[in-house]
């Protein structure tokens, strides 16, 4: 018997939402950063909306989706293991970590930065980012925007500002990643 899916094409959170708060008490037993409970929820509920079989007993949801909550828990876990740089990736400044001598500097992987030499890297990489990333992250962030805002000028469902802000911290997380090598390898190269 085949089996259809919703598809990448027809997703739909119909009777999804109702197990929300579900999944945030069980990943909130799991991880200790709100960010990451909120973000692995949301995107447990995208893909659970988007390759849920359509003929799916109803009683069955909750457990298939605390599954693929648990699933995205140990590949984050098992990502940050094998990605030494990476030591939270809830915000990226969380990656840099307060210097013990000094709390107005930074350090990451053996460099050491500045509060403004860290911002400007920041900035460099925000500069990088497609303008509705860039746009969604400084709304949410720096000016503390509410959600459904975010979503009426992004033209987006309220659901999806979550996972759009997910996307756009891991691609801004990735370009100040690749800055700070290149700046580690500038200083390294100085240095021997």
């Amino acid at each position: 018997m085949m089996h259809s899916h919703s598809g990448p094409g027809t997703c739909t959170f119909e009777g999804l939402e109702d197990h929300r708060e579900s999944l945030l008490r069980f990943l909130r037993r799991r991880l200790e950063d709100e960010n990451d409970v909120r973000d692995l929820a949301q995107e447990a509920l995208v893909r659970g909306a988007r390759y849920r079989r359509s003929e799916m007993d109803p009683k069955r949801l909750r457990g298939w989706l605390i599954r693929i909550a648990a699933n995205l828990q140990a590949d984050l876990q098992r990502r940050r293991r094998s990605e030494p740089a990476l030591v939270g990736d809830s915000w990226v400044l969380e990656d840099l970590s307060h210097s013990h001598s000094d709390p107005r500097r930074f350090v990451w992987q053996g460099l050491t930065l500045g509060w403004a030499e860290a911002l400007d890297h920041l900035r460099a990489a925000l500069g990088t980012l497609p303008e509705a990333d860039r746009r969604m992250l400084e709304g949410y962030y720096a000016c503390a925007t509410p959600t459904l805002e975010l979503a009426r000028s992004a033209g987006i469902p309220g659901t999806l500002v979550k996972v759009r802000l997910f996307r756009a911290r891991r691609k801004l997380r990735d370009g100040l990643e690749k800055r700070l090598r290149g700046a580690r390898r500038e200083v390294l190269g100085w240095v021997g």
